[in-house]
C-alpha cells in the first residue's frame, strides 16, 4: 500500500510539475503576443494608407496629360452629355492628326469625363475613398450621391460611374 501512495505522490508530483510549466509558457506565449499587439498599434494602416495604396495606379488628372494641351480646363470640365455621345466626342479627337489616341487612353478619357460628374462636388481624394468599399457598397454609395438635390448623375449612370472607377482604378 505505501508503495502505491508512493507511486501516487510521484505521478502527482509529476504532473504538478507539467502543468506549472506550462502554465509559465503560457504565461510567457500571452506576454509576447501582448507586446505585439501594443507594438501592431503603431504599425496599423488608416484608412487613408489603404486608399492611397489601392489606388496608386488611378490618375484622376488623366486628362491634365492629353486633353489640356488644346482645350482648356474649363471646357475639359464642361458638361459631355450622354454616354454615346461622350464617346462620339472622344472618336472624333482621336482622329485629329496631332491627337495619339491608344485604345487604353480612349478608355481613361471616357472614364475621367465619366468622373467629372462627381468632381463637380467630391475632391480626387473623397472619389478615391470608393476603392474602400465592396462593389455593392459603390453602387449605393454613387445612388445615394444620385438622389440628392443638384445631382447630374442620372439613375442608368450609376454603373457607368463605377465602371469609370474601376478603369481608372486598374481594377
Amino acid at each position: 500500500m505505501e508503495q502505491r501512495d508512493t507511486k501516487a505522490r510521484i505521478v502527482t508530483t509529476f504532473a504538478t510539475m507539467v502543468i506549472v510549466v506550462l502554465v509559465v509558457f503560457g504565461c510567457s506565449l500571452l506576454m509576447q503576443l501582448r507586446a505585439e499587439v501594443r507594438s501592431l498599434k503603431d504599425t496599423l494602416a488608416t484608412k487613408s494608407d489603404v486608399v492611397a495604396v489601392s489606388t496608386a495606379g488611378m490618375d484622376l488628372s488623366f486628362e491634365q496629360q492629353k486633353c489640356v494641351r488644346c482645350h482648356t480646363e474649363r471646357r475639359f470640365a464642361g458638361e459631355h452629355g450622354t454616354k454615346n455621345e461622350l464617346t462620339q466626342v472622344i472618336e472624333r479627337m482621336g482622329r485629329h492628326p496631332d491627337v495619339r489616341l491608344t485604345h487604353q487612353d480612349v478608355q481613361k478619357v471616357h472614364a475621367s469625363l465619366t468622373l467629372m460628374k462627381c468632381a463637380t462636388c467630391h475632391s480626387s481624394d473623397e472619389i478615391k475613398k470608393l476603392a474602400l468599399l465592396n462593389e455593392g457598397e459603390q453602387v449605393a454609395k454613387i445612388r445615394q450621391m444620385q438622389r440628392k438635390s443638384g445631382s447630374k448623375i442620372s439613375p442608368d449612370e450609376v454603373r457607368d460611374i463605377q465602371e469609370s472607377f474601376h478603369i481608372l482604378v486598374g481594377f
